[in-house]
């Protein structure tokens, strides 16, 4: 069921739409094996971990096939650790809902592997491939679009950006500290259609574009129009 205790904009009146800026700043920290890896992810904030895993989505999930969080392209590519580098690439972001929870599983999978892979930990990156961690700094602005009704989402929804769609849909759950995206809250709260709202956060943005997946809702909503 979805549940919307934590949901920290305001779903009392018409949907608002907001979209989301992000400033990156290198921390001047960075690692060149695992085990310095490992000590980062234990020590950094939790934007770090923010940076190099949710904001990847964002930038390059729905453009590229095979999406991997920076740290899985790293392992895989400067380490050449392929076993280790799928394994951090499986983590389902979706299934996350916090940062801490996906911080904790990542020390659990590179801590388990350096233990039955001792020598892992002794393979270095060339200086030049250096993992340098990054802080993301997020700006939410709004747009001034609101809906009141099914026609208004799906009309406003065909017209906001990508980068408000994904603030909506995925980064919601990061906010609510649950499994469970903005349109669905609003549209249980307001309209009381909850096989509407269940079925749109049943999508898997992992299986779309966020065009398609703009299309998805929309069309989902156009069929109860």
């Amino acid at each position: 069921m979805l549940n919307s205790a934590a949901q920290q904009i305001d779903t009392s009146g018409p949907f608002q739409f907001y979209t989301e800026v992000q400033l990156v700043e290198v921390t001047g920290e960075s690692v060149i094996n695992l085990v310095e890896l490992l000590d980062k992810l234990k020590a950094v904030g939790g934007s770090v971990i923010y940076c190099h895993t949710f904001r990847t989505m964002m930038m390059h999930h729905f453009l590229t096939n095979g999406f991997r969080n920076d740290f899985a392209h790293w392992v895989m590519d400067a380490l050449g650790d392929d076993a280790l580098g799928e394994r951090l690439a499986s983590i389902d972001q979706i299934e996350y809902t916090t940062i801490r929870s996906y911080r904790e599983k990542m020390i659990e999978i590179i801590g388990g592997h350096l233990k039955n892979n001792p020598g892992a930990g002794e393979r270095n990156a060339r200086e030049e491939d250096r993992f340098f961690l990054c802080n993301a700094h997020s700006f939410i602005i709004p747009t001034g679009r609101e809906a009141h009704n099914l026609e208004d989402l799906s009309n406003h929804l065909g017209r906001c950006s990508n980068n408000s769609l994904f603030f909506h849909f995925i980064e919601a759950r990061l906010r609510v500290g649950a499994p469970v995206n903005d349109f669905s809250v609003w549209i249980a709260q307001n309209i009381g259609n909850m096989d509407l709202a269940e079925n749109i956060n049943k999508l898997d943005p992992y299986a779309y574009t966020l065009t398609q997946l703009r299309d998805k809702i929309r069309g989902l909503i156009e069929k109860e129009l």
